[in-house]
């Protein structure tokens, strides 16, 4: 790991692979030192795919190869996530006395479960099953990169099994009286949160997609936003329609960019670009005043995302047609928008179809 040497105020990389220590100093910034560790770890990883399967190597040893692998290839907030999960079965293992792959037996995992269930890491909250889910998600895809890498020669844990997740019949959405009571509220009190809302609520695109919205991403002439590949999920060109009250807004913020400078859109109050986790945060700050207003009901359903939900809810029960809407949000699976059906009344219809 990189540490802060203060005698000098460089940066030093500190590393152990194999049981053999590499140290060097002199590095400028922490990300030098550990772009410098993630080189170490490569070079290892290339000799190890010449080499047997071997169960030798130590948990730690694994989990530092599979920490550098998720920082270059998987998304910051994902790789955030993961290493969380991984730093969990770091003590669940240590507390087990498993420091090797080859110490891990195939029932290790069900007594991770409930061990994982006593333990709260954040605060005094105890985790939920889906967090577990996560945890042993995590693990297995660590163990199946091993096995790629040679360093298993079977997964321990191809037997796991996880919660049973109960999903819901009918995604939690706004109405338009509550939308309504959001955005009073946020002109009252968050104005820098109220277009981001209003863009969200009536556009369907992920916060994800907002944050990273620049101006040549606005259509006026077709009234669209043109979603490119490396902003959407899916990673596939999107146009998501709008209408003049969306317009607007982007007009606005096109013109407050423009006077500052900036490519994106929406930006935190110091300018620098908006951020998923920020958005969220205001949002159920939000909800929360106004529950104890007696505006809203039941807010902890309530995230960010519902925004999304209830765009594609009001239009289902504006009778749009489920493979147009598809289309807008990026829905690939039928049975994504399926559940979202019952919102409409020409879903039952009156029995006329009847084939007998």
């Amino acid at each position: 790991m990189a540490v802060f040497d203060k005698s000098q105020k460089t940066w030093r990389a500190d590393i152990s692979i194999n049981g053999k220590r590499y140290r060097k100093r002199g590095f400028t910034s922490k990300r030098n030192a550990e772009l410098y560790e993630a080189q170490l770890i490569r070079q290892q990883e290339k000799r190890v795919l010449e080499l047997p399967v071997t169960e030798h190597m130590s948990i730690k040893e694994l989990f530092l190869l599979y920490t550098a692998h998720m920082k270059e290839y998987l998304k910051p907030r994902s790789a955030e996530r993961d290493i969380g999960s991984l730093n969990t079965w770091e003590k669940f293992f240590k507390k087990e006395l498993i420091f090797y792959l080859s110490e891990i037996d195939s029932e290790a995992w069900a007594r991770f479960r409930e061990w994982r269930k006593k333990i709260s890491l954040k605060g005094n909250k105890l985790p939920s099953e889906r967090t577990i889910n996560l945890d042993l998600i995590t693990i297995n895809k660590c163990f199946k990169w091993a096995i790629k890498k040679r360093f298993l020669s079977e997964n321990p844990f191809k037997d796991m099994e996880l919660y049973k997740q109960k999903k819901p019949s009918l995604p939690r959405y706004l109405t338009v009286e509550e939308i309504e009571a959001v955005e009073d509220y946020a002109a009252q009190n968050s104005q820098h949160f109220l277009p981001c809302f209003s863009v969200l609520v009536r556009t369907g695109i992920r916060s994800g997609e907002l944050c990273s919205l620049e101006i040549n991403n606005i259509d006026f002439e077709r009234k669209q936003i043109i979603l490119r590949p490396h902003q959407t999920k899916a990673g596939d060109m999107r146009r998501v329609p709008f209408k003049d009250n969306v317009a607007k807004i982007f007009q606005k913020q096109i013109a407050e960019a423009q006077k500052s400078r900036r490519s994106y859109l929406f930006v935190t109050k110091t300018g620098s670009r908006q951020d998923q986790r920020n958005l969220n945060r205001r949002f159920r700050t939000i909800l929360g005043a106004l529950e104890k207003q007696g505006k809203i009901c039941n807010s902890k359903e309530i995230h960010i995302h519902s925004l999304r939900r209830t765009y594609i809810s009001h239009l289902i029960m504006a009778g749009v047609e489920a493979v147009k809407v598809m289309a807008i949000v990026g829905h690939k699976e039928w049975s994504t928008i399926r559940r979202y059906l019952v919102l409409s009344p020409d879903y039952i219809g009156e029995g006329d179809d009847l084939p007998y």
